[in-house]
Order: C-alpha cells, then structure tokens, then sequence
C-alpha cells in the first residue's frame, strides 16, 4: 500500500521507491520570485527566473532499493543518493506505517578562488533522512 504516488513530493523525498529495474527522470524547477517586483506575467510568475533546477535520475535495483544521480544548476552539484525501503505499510494494519532510509553525497566539482574549499573534501556534503509515512484512508491519499 503505497501513501504516495511518486518517489518525490514537490522537493523533499517520499517513502516511495521504484519498482526492480524501473528508471525514472527527474526534473525539478525551484521557482524565482512570482508576484513580487521582480516576478508577475513578464516572468510567467516565476517561472522564467528559476533559482534552481535539478536534473537527475533514479533506478530501482531491487524493489525495496533505488539509486539516483543528479546535477542542480546551483553552484552545478553532482548528487548520488540511495534510497531503502525498510518497512512497507500493509493493508490489514499488521505494519501500520512506511519507514524508508534516504542517504546522499554531494559534490562541488570545481575548484574555487578562495581558501575555503582549499582541501578535496571540503567540496563534499552529506545527507540522511528517515522519512516515516503513513496512509490513512484512500480520501485522504489515494
């Protein structure tokens, strides 16, 4: 029983992975400013001004595991990710919720001017994430 339909909601993961041996492109457009002085019709709301956008891919090696790999624009980061479906809700309740493990790396791939990101693994970051799910009624998520 899945609480979502996607592996995403908007920017933030889900407790969804994809199916053994599915293949998903993923793009996503952090919007610039919609109303505001710099944004209305002349930007199409924001969207002419995009902040950011990430364009990646994500793999089902097995059901319960994914892997992805993606560029964002911003400052070009590479990002390579796993993604563990740990427990899976049933439809009798026997395990009442999702719980999937998220974790990524992140790279600067250049080199910058500054003494800040002298050293290789300074351009690096990290990331993990329990994300913990539930659905509770097909009105509510379908």
């Amino acid at each position: 029983m899945a609480s979502f339909k996607s592996t995403r909601l908007i920017l933030s993961e889900t407790a969804v992975t994809n199916k053994k041996n599915n293949f998903n492109f993923v793009v996503i457009h952090r919007f610039g400013d919609i109303a505001g002085t710099d944004g209305g019709g002349k930007t199409l709301w924001g969207f002419d001004n995009s902040s950011d956008i990430y364009i990646g891919f994500e793999f089902g090696l097995t059901s319960k595991l994914d892997i992805d790999f993606g560029r964002s624009k911003y400052e070009q980061l590479l990002e390579m990710g796993l993604k563990y479906s740990l427990l899976q809700q049933t439809v009798n309740d026997a395990m009442p919720k999702a719980i999937t493990l998220v974790g990524k790396t992140g790279l600067k791939p250049y080199e910058v001017s500054t003494n800040v990101f002298d050293d290789y693994t300074n351009r690096l970051n990290y990331f993990v994430q329990a994300v913990i799910a539930r659905k509770f009624s097909s009105r509510l998520s379908h």
